[in-house]
Protein backbone atom coordinates (compact mmCIF):
# COMPACT_ATOMS: atom_id res chain seq x y z
CA UNK A 1 0.00 0.00 0.00
CA UNK A 2 0.64 3.82 -0.77
CA UNK A 3 2.58 5.84 2.13
CA UNK A 4 -0.20 7.98 3.84
CA UNK A 5 0.06 11.52 2.73
CA UNK A 6 -0.99 15.01 4.60
CA UNK A 7 -4.32 14.88 3.20
CA UNK A 8 -5.04 11.62 4.58
CA UNK A 9 -3.79 12.31 7.66
CA UNK A 10 -5.69 15.14 8.28
CA UNK A 11 -9.16 13.59 7.44
CA UNK A 12 -8.05 10.59 9.35
CA UNK A 13 -8.16 12.56 12.88
CA UNK A 14 -11.74 14.90 11.75
CA UNK A 15 -13.14 11.23 10.69
CA UNK A 16 -11.43 7.94 10.13
CA UNK A 17 -13.84 6.14 7.82
CA UNK A 18 -13.65 9.02 5.61
CA UNK A 19 -9.80 8.78 5.43
CA UNK A 20 -10.15 4.80 5.32
CA UNK A 21 -11.99 4.93 2.05
CA UNK A 22 -9.93 7.74 0.50
CA UNK A 23 -6.85 5.70 1.38
CA UNK A 24 -8.60 2.64 -0.60
CA UNK A 25 -9.18 5.35 -3.70
CA UNK A 26 -12.88 5.21 -3.31
CA UNK A 27 -15.41 8.23 -3.92
CA UNK A 28 -12.50 9.66 -6.36
CA UNK A 29 -14.19 11.93 -9.19
CA UNK A 30 -12.85 13.87 -11.73
CA UNK A 31 -12.45 17.67 -10.40
CA UNK A 32 -15.15 19.83 -11.50
CA UNK A 33 -14.42 23.12 -13.37
CA UNK A 34 -14.18 24.94 -10.68
CA UNK A 35 -11.63 23.09 -8.89
CA UNK A 36 -9.57 22.72 -12.36
CA UNK A 37 -9.48 26.74 -11.55
CA UNK A 38 -8.50 26.39 -7.97
CA UNK A 39 -5.53 23.71 -8.41
CA UNK A 40 -4.10 25.98 -11.31
CA UNK A 41 -4.50 29.09 -9.45
CA UNK A 42 -2.62 27.10 -6.68
CA UNK A 43 0.38 26.31 -9.02
CA UNK A 44 0.86 29.66 -10.07
CA UNK A 45 1.05 30.90 -6.86
CA UNK A 46 3.39 28.33 -6.53
CA UNK A 47 5.74 29.54 -9.54
CA UNK A 48 5.85 32.79 -8.60
CA UNK A 49 6.36 31.96 -5.12
CA UNK A 50 9.87 30.78 -6.23
CA UNK A 51 11.11 34.12 -7.35
CA UNK A 52 11.75 34.82 -3.79
CA UNK A 53 14.41 32.02 -3.31
CA UNK A 54 16.41 32.34 -7.01
CA UNK A 55 19.22 29.95 -5.44
CA UNK A 56 16.37 27.89 -4.87
CA UNK A 57 17.22 23.64 -5.95
CA UNK A 58 13.89 21.57 -6.78
CA UNK A 59 14.13 18.15 -5.14
CA UNK A 60 11.00 17.10 -7.47
CA UNK A 61 11.61 13.45 -9.02
CA UNK A 62 8.79 11.06 -10.67
CA UNK A 63 9.60 8.91 -7.92
CA UNK A 64 8.61 9.84 -4.21
CA UNK A 65 11.72 7.41 -3.32
CA UNK A 66 13.85 9.21 -5.90
CA UNK A 67 12.74 12.56 -4.74
CA UNK A 68 13.19 11.76 -1.43
CA UNK A 69 17.08 10.77 -1.89
CA UNK A 70 17.61 14.01 -3.91
CA UNK A 71 16.57 15.71 -0.86
CA UNK A 72 18.74 14.50 0.94
CA UNK A 73 21.72 14.72 -1.63
CA UNK A 74 20.71 18.84 -1.51
CA UNK A 75 20.43 19.10 2.12
CA UNK A 76 23.79 17.45 2.44
CA UNK A 77 25.45 20.42 -0.17
CA UNK A 78 26.66 23.30 2.31
CA UNK A 79 25.88 25.24 -1.01
CA UNK A 80 21.84 24.76 -1.01
CA UNK A 81 20.68 27.46 0.83
CA UNK A 82 16.73 26.61 -0.25
CA UNK A 83 15.49 23.37 -1.30
CA UNK A 84 11.71 23.24 -3.18
CA UNK A 85 9.44 20.47 -2.94
CA UNK A 86 11.73 18.73 -0.37
CA UNK A 87 10.51 15.14 0.09
CA UNK A 88 10.28 13.15 3.43
CA UNK A 89 9.29 9.61 3.65
CA UNK A 90 9.61 7.86 6.88
CA UNK A 91 7.63 4.61 8.05
CA UNK A 92 4.10 5.13 6.84
CA UNK A 93 4.06 8.54 6.75
CA UNK A 94 5.32 10.82 3.36
CA UNK A 95 5.32 14.97 2.80
CA UNK A 96 7.12 17.75 0.60
CA UNK A 97 7.64 20.76 2.19
CA UNK A 98 6.70 23.85 -0.35
CA UNK A 99 9.90 25.12 0.65
CA UNK A 100 13.07 24.87 3.43
CA UNK A 101 15.41 27.24 3.83
CA UNK A 102 18.33 26.64 5.62
CA UNK A 103 19.13 27.85 9.26
CA UNK A 104 22.61 26.57 10.25
CA UNK A 105 22.16 23.01 11.07
CA UNK A 106 18.48 23.19 10.85
CA UNK A 107 15.89 24.07 8.50
CA UNK A 108 12.82 26.90 8.09
CA UNK A 109 9.92 25.17 7.09
CA UNK A 110 7.61 27.26 4.40
CA UNK A 111 3.99 26.40 3.40
CA UNK A 112 2.89 28.40 0.09
CA UNK A 113 -0.84 28.72 -0.33
CA UNK A 114 -2.70 31.16 -2.18
CA UNK A 115 -5.49 32.37 0.35
CA UNK A 116 -5.49 35.40 1.98
CA UNK A 117 -6.08 34.59 5.11
CA UNK A 118 -4.19 32.79 7.85
CA UNK A 119 -6.68 30.36 8.81
CA UNK A 120 -6.02 27.85 11.91
CA UNK A 121 -6.58 24.69 9.29
CA UNK A 122 -3.22 26.13 7.27
CA UNK A 123 -1.02 25.23 10.71
CA UNK A 124 -2.44 21.98 10.44
CA UNK A 125 -0.49 21.48 6.96
CA UNK A 126 2.16 22.99 8.00
CA UNK A 127 2.61 20.68 11.56
CA UNK A 128 1.72 17.43 9.44
CA UNK A 129 5.25 18.27 7.19
CA UNK A 130 6.90 19.22 10.71
CA UNK A 131 5.70 16.23 12.29
CA UNK A 132 7.01 13.80 9.06
CA UNK A 133 10.89 15.99 8.48
CA UNK A 134 11.25 15.32 12.50
CA UNK A 135 10.55 11.12 12.25
CA UNK A 136 13.50 12.11 10.26
CA UNK A 137 15.70 13.21 12.31
CA UNK A 138 15.73 16.91 10.49
CA UNK A 139 15.50 19.62 12.93
CA UNK A 140 13.24 22.77 11.74
CA UNK A 141 14.07 26.16 12.99
CA UNK A 142 10.55 27.99 12.55
CA UNK A 143 7.40 27.14 10.37
CA UNK A 144 5.40 30.08 8.34
CA UNK A 145 2.87 30.31 5.83
CA UNK A 146 3.37 32.36 2.81
CA UNK A 147 0.13 33.85 1.79
CA UNK A 148 -1.10 36.30 -0.54
CA UNK A 149 -0.87 39.58 0.08
CA UNK A 150 -3.88 42.12 -0.02
CA UNK A 151 -1.65 44.33 -1.00
CA UNK A 152 -0.03 43.32 -4.31
CA UNK A 153 -1.26 44.86 -7.61
CA UNK A 154 -0.77 44.35 -10.91
CA UNK A 155 2.53 45.59 -12.61
CA UNK A 156 4.40 44.51 -9.36
CA UNK A 157 6.96 42.14 -8.61
CA UNK A 158 6.06 38.33 -8.10
CA UNK A 159 8.14 38.47 -5.03
CA UNK A 160 5.55 41.43 -4.18
CA UNK A 161 2.74 38.94 -3.96
CA UNK A 162 3.26 37.10 -0.69
CA UNK A 163 3.08 38.03 2.94
CA UNK A 164 5.32 35.73 5.59
CA UNK A 165 3.06 34.66 9.10
CA UNK A 166 5.46 32.65 11.60
CA UNK A 167 3.90 29.86 13.16
CA UNK A 168 6.81 28.18 14.63
CA UNK A 169 5.13 28.16 18.32
CA UNK A 170 1.65 27.13 16.61
CA UNK A 171 3.39 24.28 14.34
CA UNK A 172 5.15 22.62 17.44
CA UNK A 173 2.43 22.18 19.45
CA UNK A 174 0.21 20.39 16.77
CA UNK A 175 3.01 18.33 16.08
CA UNK A 176 3.06 17.25 19.72
CA UNK A 177 -0.81 16.25 19.26
CA UNK A 178 -0.44 14.71 15.90
CA UNK A 179 2.79 12.80 16.63
CA UNK A 180 0.47 11.23 19.47
CA UNK A 181 -1.87 10.10 17.24
CA UNK A 182 0.33 9.29 14.11
CA UNK A 183 0.79 5.43 15.31
CA UNK A 184 -3.24 4.74 15.55
CA UNK A 185 -3.89 6.75 12.54
CA UNK A 186 -1.59 4.66 10.16
CA UNK A 187 -3.00 1.62 11.85
CA UNK A 188 -6.01 2.17 11.17
CA UNK A 189 -6.04 3.52 7.74
CA UNK A 190 -4.09 0.08 6.81
CA UNK A 191 -6.22 -2.17 8.91
CA UNK A 192 -9.08 -4.05 6.94
CA UNK A 193 -11.15 -3.24 9.46
CA UNK A 194 -13.44 -0.39 8.54
CA UNK A 195 -13.96 2.37 11.23
CA UNK A 196 -16.59 4.09 12.55
CA UNK A 197 -17.19 7.02 11.49
CA UNK A 198 -18.43 10.15 13.80
CA UNK A 199 -21.55 12.21 13.69
CA UNK A 200 -19.40 15.70 13.25
CA UNK A 201 -20.07 18.80 11.51
CA UNK A 202 -17.84 17.67 8.52
CA UNK A 203 -20.46 15.32 7.58
CA UNK A 204 -22.60 17.52 5.87
CA UNK A 205 -20.36 18.20 2.63
CA UNK A 206 -19.02 14.44 3.05
CA UNK A 207 -20.09 12.05 -0.04
CA UNK A 208 -19.28 9.30 2.05
CA UNK A 209 -21.75 10.23 4.84
CA UNK A 210 -24.81 9.62 2.32
CA UNK A 211 -23.75 6.34 0.60
CA UNK A 212 -21.56 4.78 2.85
CA UNK A 213 -21.84 6.02 6.15
CA UNK A 214 -24.26 7.37 9.06
CA UNK A 215 -26.55 9.25 6.46
CA UNK A 216 -27.23 6.42 4.08
CA UNK A 217 -30.92 5.82 3.53
CA UNK A 218 -31.64 8.94 5.48
CA UNK A 219 -33.63 11.18 3.19
CA UNK A 220 -33.88 14.41 5.84
CA UNK A 221 -30.51 14.08 8.03
CA UNK A 222 -30.56 16.43 10.93
CA UNK A 223 -28.01 18.72 8.42
CA UNK A 224 -31.13 20.00 6.84
CA UNK A 225 -31.85 22.40 10.09
CA UNK A 226 -30.94 26.06 9.26
CA UNK A 227 -27.45 26.76 11.16
CA UNK A 228 -27.73 23.85 13.20
CA UNK A 229 -24.28 24.12 15.07
CA UNK A 230 -22.62 24.64 18.49
CA UNK A 231 -24.42 22.90 21.49
CA UNK A 232 -27.62 22.16 19.28
CA UNK A 233 -25.59 19.93 17.16
CA UNK A 234 -23.23 18.24 19.96
CA UNK A 235 -26.30 17.13 21.99
CA UNK A 236 -28.35 15.49 19.00
CA UNK A 237 -24.87 13.85 18.14
CA UNK A 238 -24.41 12.69 21.04
CA UNK A 239 -27.65 11.23 21.29
CA UNK A 240 -26.91 9.36 18.02
CA UNK A 241 -29.53 11.20 16.12
CA UNK A 242 -29.57 11.33 12.37
CA UNK A 243 -32.62 11.59 11.21
CA UNK A 244 -34.78 15.23 11.47
CA UNK A 245 -37.27 12.90 11.73
CA UNK A 246 -35.86 11.25 15.16
CA UNK A 247 -35.73 14.23 16.78
CA UNK A 248 -37.87 14.28 19.74
CA UNK A 249 -40.41 17.00 20.06
CA UNK A 250 -39.98 19.03 22.88
CA UNK A 251 -35.96 19.29 21.53
CA UNK A 252 -35.45 23.17 21.70
CA UNK A 253 -34.95 24.25 18.11
CA UNK A 254 -35.06 28.30 16.90
CA UNK A 255 -37.79 29.10 15.29
CA UNK A 256 -36.65 28.43 11.53
CA UNK A 257 -35.65 25.32 12.29
CA UNK A 258 -38.62 24.40 13.75
CA UNK A 259 -40.35 25.44 10.56
CA UNK A 260 -37.62 23.06 9.01
CA UNK A 261 -38.61 20.43 10.79
CA UNK A 262 -42.43 21.04 10.68
CA UNK A 263 -42.82 20.55 6.95
CA UNK A 264 -40.00 17.32 6.94
CA UNK A 265 -42.11 15.33 9.26
CA UNK A 266 -45.95 16.32 8.09
CA UNK A 267 -44.28 16.39 4.13
CA UNK A 268 -46.41 19.34 3.20
CA UNK A 269 -44.99 23.03 2.36
CA UNK A 270 -45.93 26.12 5.04
CA UNK A 271 -47.22 29.03 3.60
CA UNK A 272 -46.41 31.94 5.42
CA UNK A 273 -49.32 34.76 5.89
CA UNK A 274 -47.20 37.29 5.03
CA UNK A 275 -46.92 35.97 1.35
CA UNK A 276 -49.16 37.59 -0.47
CA UNK A 277 -48.23 40.46 0.74
CA UNK A 278 -44.62 40.02 0.37
CA UNK A 279 -45.04 39.23 -2.96
CA UNK A 280 -47.44 42.13 -3.96
CA UNK A 281 -44.50 44.68 -3.38
CA UNK A 282 -43.11 44.21 -6.86
CA UNK A 283 -43.69 46.95 -9.31
CA UNK A 284 -44.66 46.61 -13.14
CA UNK A 285 -42.57 46.14 -15.44
CA UNK A 286 -40.23 43.94 -13.77
CA UNK A 287 -36.78 42.93 -14.44
CA UNK A 288 -34.60 40.06 -13.28
CA UNK A 289 -31.41 40.65 -13.08
CA UNK A 290 -28.69 38.14 -12.49
CA UNK A 291 -25.12 38.81 -12.25
CA UNK A 292 -21.87 36.59 -13.31
CA UNK A 293 -18.72 37.49 -11.48
CA UNK A 294 -14.48 35.73 -11.05
CA UNK A 295 -12.01 36.92 -8.60
CA UNK A 296 -8.66 35.34 -8.88
CA UNK A 297 -5.93 35.43 -6.88
CA UNK A 298 -2.96 37.61 -9.01
CA UNK A 299 -5.16 40.41 -10.13
CA UNK A 300 -5.36 40.61 -14.13
CA UNK A 301 -6.62 44.34 -14.30
CA UNK A 302 -4.45 47.45 -12.59
CA UNK A 303 -6.03 48.89 -9.51
CA UNK A 304 -7.60 45.29 -8.40
CA UNK A 305 -6.61 43.37 -5.04
CA UNK A 306 -6.07 40.07 -5.00
CA UNK A 307 -9.61 38.03 -4.61
CA UNK A 308 -11.49 41.32 -6.15
CA UNK A 309 -14.66 40.15 -7.02
CA UNK A 310 -15.49 41.33 -10.78
CA UNK A 311 -18.58 41.57 -12.71
CA UNK A 312 -17.89 40.20 -16.29
CA UNK A 313 -21.98 39.12 -17.20
CA UNK A 314 -25.30 40.03 -16.75
CA UNK A 315 -28.76 38.86 -18.09
CA UNK A 316 -31.64 40.93 -17.83
CA UNK A 317 -35.07 39.54 -18.15
CA UNK A 318 -38.35 42.13 -18.97
CA UNK A 319 -41.59 41.40 -18.29
CA UNK A 320 -44.66 44.20 -18.37
CA UNK A 321 -46.63 41.87 -16.29
CA UNK A 322 -46.46 38.06 -14.36
CA UNK A 323 -44.95 35.93 -16.95
CA UNK A 324 -44.89 38.05 -19.85
CA UNK A 325 -41.49 38.12 -21.23
CA UNK A 326 -41.00 41.69 -23.33
CA UNK A 327 -37.50 41.78 -23.45
CA UNK A 328 -33.93 40.25 -22.68
CA UNK A 329 -31.33 41.68 -22.30
CA UNK A 330 -27.40 40.23 -21.59
CA UNK A 331 -23.76 41.69 -21.42
CA UNK A 332 -20.27 39.24 -21.54
CA UNK A 333 -17.53 40.98 -21.42
CA UNK A 334 -14.51 40.22 -23.64
CA UNK A 335 -11.36 38.97 -21.67
CA UNK A 336 -9.10 41.44 -22.95
CA UNK A 337 -9.52 44.29 -20.12
CA UNK A 338 -11.34 45.14 -16.76
CA UNK A 339 -15.12 45.28 -17.91
CA UNK A 340 -17.00 47.15 -15.34
CA UNK A 341 -17.13 50.27 -16.92
CA UNK A 342 -19.10 48.83 -19.88
CA UNK A 343 -21.20 46.51 -18.08
CA UNK A 344 -22.41 49.09 -16.01
CA UNK A 345 -23.13 51.49 -19.27
CA UNK A 346 -24.94 48.62 -20.40
CA UNK A 347 -26.65 47.77 -17.38
CA UNK A 348 -27.72 51.51 -17.07
CA UNK A 349 -29.68 50.73 -20.54
CA UNK A 350 -31.26 47.86 -19.83
CA UNK A 351 -32.53 48.13 -15.91
CA UNK A 352 -34.78 51.35 -17.20
CA UNK A 353 -36.16 54.09 -14.36
CA UNK A 354 -38.61 52.37 -12.87
CA UNK A 355 -40.23 49.67 -12.10
CA UNK A 356 -39.12 46.53 -9.23
CA UNK A 357 -35.49 44.31 -10.20
CA UNK A 358 -35.95 41.17 -8.85
CA UNK A 359 -32.89 39.86 -7.42
CA UNK A 360 -32.35 36.80 -5.79
CA UNK A 361 -30.04 37.01 -2.58
CA UNK A 362 -27.84 39.80 -1.52
CA UNK A 363 -25.05 39.46 -4.13
CA UNK A 364 -26.44 42.12 -6.35
CA UNK A 365 -27.19 44.73 -4.29
CA UNK A 366 -23.02 44.31 -3.41
CA UNK A 367 -22.50 44.45 -6.95
CA UNK A 368 -23.93 47.44 -7.91
CA UNK A 369 -22.63 49.37 -5.10
CA UNK A 370 -19.26 48.34 -6.64
CA UNK A 371 -19.75 49.69 -9.63
CA UNK A 372 -21.19 52.93 -8.65
CA UNK A 373 -18.32 53.06 -6.49
CA UNK A 374 -16.02 52.56 -10.06
CA UNK A 375 -18.24 54.65 -12.05
CA UNK A 376 -18.99 57.51 -10.19
CA UNK A 377 -20.80 59.24 -13.09
CA UNK A 378 -23.35 56.35 -13.62
CA UNK A 379 -23.10 56.05 -9.11
CA UNK A 380 -26.45 57.95 -9.19
CA UNK A 381 -28.34 55.55 -11.59
CA UNK A 382 -26.59 52.58 -10.29
CA UNK A 383 -27.18 53.47 -6.57
CA UNK A 384 -30.88 54.11 -7.98
CA UNK A 385 -31.44 50.43 -8.81
CA UNK A 386 -30.31 49.60 -5.80
CA UNK A 387 -33.31 51.49 -4.01
CA UNK A 388 -35.77 49.12 -6.76
CA UNK A 389 -34.11 45.83 -5.70
CA UNK A 390 -36.80 42.99 -4.49
CA UNK A 391 -35.24 39.91 -3.32
CA UNK A 392 -37.27 37.14 -4.31
CA UNK A 393 -35.10 34.55 -2.04
CA UNK A 394 -35.87 36.75 1.25
CA UNK A 395 -39.67 35.71 0.13
CA UNK A 396 -38.59 31.95 0.76
CA UNK A 397 -36.35 32.22 3.94
CA UNK A 398 -39.46 34.59 5.95
CA UNK A 399 -42.78 33.12 4.14
CA UNK A 400 -41.99 29.49 2.00
CA UNK A 401 -41.06 26.55 3.25
CA UNK A 402 -40.66 23.49 1.36
CA UNK A 403 -39.14 19.89 2.50
CA UNK A 404 -37.50 19.14 -0.93
CA UNK A 405 -35.77 22.44 0.34
CA UNK A 406 -33.84 20.57 2.47
CA UNK A 407 -33.33 23.41 4.81
CA UNK A 408 -31.84 25.68 2.21
CA UNK A 409 -33.34 28.45 -0.51
CA UNK A 410 -30.73 28.92 -2.99
CA UNK A 411 -31.98 29.39 -6.28
CA UNK A 412 -30.36 25.71 -7.28
CA UNK A 413 -32.71 24.35 -4.28
CA UNK A 414 -36.11 25.89 -4.93
CA UNK A 415 -35.80 26.02 -8.95
CA UNK A 416 -36.11 21.88 -9.28
CA UNK A 417 -38.75 21.56 -6.47
CA UNK A 418 -40.89 24.49 -7.69
CA UNK A 419 -40.52 24.29 -11.69
CA UNK A 420 -38.54 21.45 -12.24
CA UNK A 421 -39.04 22.22 -16.46
CA UNK A 422 -35.94 24.78 -15.71
CA UNK A 423 -33.83 22.19 -14.41
CA UNK A 424 -30.12 23.11 -14.81
CA UNK A 425 -29.23 19.31 -15.24
CA UNK A 426 -27.35 19.12 -19.16
CA UNK A 427 -26.66 22.52 -19.23
CA UNK A 428 -22.59 22.46 -20.18
CA UNK A 429 -22.06 25.59 -17.84
CA UNK A 430 -24.92 24.69 -14.24
CA UNK A 431 -23.43 26.33 -11.84
CA UNK A 432 -21.70 30.31 -10.52
CA UNK A 433 -18.93 28.60 -10.00
CA UNK A 434 -18.03 26.86 -13.25
CA UNK A 435 -19.13 30.41 -14.87
CA UNK A 436 -16.35 31.66 -12.92
CA UNK A 437 -13.84 29.09 -14.05
CA UNK A 438 -14.45 29.47 -17.68
CA UNK A 439 -14.19 33.10 -17.80
CA UNK A 440 -11.04 33.29 -16.02
CA UNK A 441 -9.55 30.80 -18.27
CA UNK A 442 -10.70 32.78 -21.23
CA UNK A 443 -8.87 35.77 -19.25
CA UNK A 444 -5.55 33.58 -19.51
CA UNK A 445 -5.92 32.43 -22.71
CA UNK A 446 -6.39 28.69 -22.15
CA UNK A 447 -9.26 28.53 -24.90
CA UNK A 448 -8.65 28.02 -28.62
CA UNK A 449 -10.62 30.22 -30.71
CA UNK A 450 -12.88 27.54 -31.62
CA UNK A 451 -13.14 26.70 -27.96
CA UNK A 452 -14.01 30.40 -27.15
CA UNK A 453 -17.03 30.77 -29.31
CA UNK A 454 -18.28 27.55 -27.33
CA UNK A 455 -17.61 28.84 -24.15
CA UNK A 456 -18.93 32.23 -24.63
CA UNK A 457 -22.05 30.44 -25.37
CA UNK A 458 -22.80 28.14 -23.22
CA UNK A 459 -22.16 31.20 -20.34
CA UNK A 460 -24.59 33.57 -21.94
CA UNK A 461 -27.15 30.65 -21.66
CA UNK A 462 -26.24 29.49 -18.06
CA UNK A 463 -26.81 33.44 -17.18
CA UNK A 464 -29.82 33.54 -19.60
CA UNK A 465 -31.54 30.79 -18.27
CA UNK A 466 -31.03 31.84 -14.31
CA UNK A 467 -33.21 35.30 -14.90
CA UNK A 468 -35.71 33.10 -16.73
CA UNK A 469 -35.68 30.97 -13.57
CA UNK A 470 -36.62 33.97 -11.58
CA UNK A 471 -39.23 34.83 -14.11
CA UNK A 472 -41.13 31.55 -13.60
CA UNK A 473 -40.08 30.92 -9.67
CA UNK A 474 -41.88 34.42 -9.24
CA UNK A 475 -44.97 32.94 -11.03
CA UNK A 476 -45.00 29.86 -9.21
CA UNK A 477 -44.97 31.42 -5.98
CA UNK A 478 -47.94 33.99 -7.02
CA UNK A 479 -50.21 30.76 -7.84
CA UNK A 480 -49.01 29.44 -4.51
CA UNK A 481 -50.19 32.67 -2.28
CA UNK A 482 -53.24 33.49 -4.48
CA UNK A 483 -54.29 29.70 -5.75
Amino acid sequence: MPNLTKELFLNAIECPLRAWFMFRGEGAVAPTLAEQFRMEQGLDVHRRARSRYPDGMSAARAGIEEAAARTQELMADAAVDAIFEATFVTGEYATRADVLTRSGDAWNLIEIKSSVNDKPELIDDLAYTAMVMQRTGCTIASAALLLVSRDFRLGMEDRDLFASYDHTDDVRTRVTEFSALANRVAESMRGEARPDGPLIKECRDCSFFVTECLGAGVTHPIFDLTRLTGPRFERLADAGIVSVNDIPADYELTATQERVRGVIVSGEPEIGAGLGNALAEVEWPTYYLDFETFATAVPVYPDIEPYRTIPMQFSVHVCAALGDVSAHHEFLAEPGGDPRRGLAERLVEALGTDGSIVVYSSYERRILNDLASVCPDLAERLEGFVSRLFDLETVFKQHYTHPDFHGKTSIKVTVPALVPEMSYDGMEIGDGDSASACFAFMVWGRYGAGEVTDVRRNLLAYCKHDTLAMVRLHERMVQIAYG
